[in-house]
């Protein structure tokens, strides 16, 4: 996967769906543990971002069992269906912390059409 800066250029003949299909592709990774307040508010936020492009967010617990993966599922059941997960890693933190290991499931689980990981 190569990166690159994107910066678009605006148009005055090119209509939305044009500048929406030059927007490249993003994932949005967001590690999680336990229930912070706010966090179905702040899942919500991320899913209903106004972000023209193609996007999703993806939720990464450590552990399957973890408590804000039901909270997360229930937030996502409510926004756009195919912009977010939940996922769990397994990680189990040995040279690193759990935080990264989590950042590096969804790496690994984001989009291959995704340009721009987050």
């Amino acid at each position: 996967m190569s990166l690159r800066l994107f910066k678009p250029k605006p148009s005055a003949d090119a209509g939305d769906a044009l500048i929406e299909s030059s927007l490249p592709p993003l994932t949005v990774i967001v590690p999680c543990k336990g229930i912070p307040g706010g966090l179905a508010e702040n899942a919500a936020s991320l899913l209903q971002q106004d972000y023209p492009g193609p996007y999703e967010v993806l939720f990464v617990a450590a552990d399957p069992g973890d408590c804000s993966l039901p909270e997360l599922r229930g937030a996502l059941a409510d926004g756009p269906k195919s912009r977010g997960r939940a996922l769990a890693s397994g990680a189990v933190p040995v040279h690193c912390g759990e935080q990264i290991l989590n950042m590096l499931h969804g790496v690994e689980q984001a989009s291959s059409r995704s340009e721009i990981i987050a």
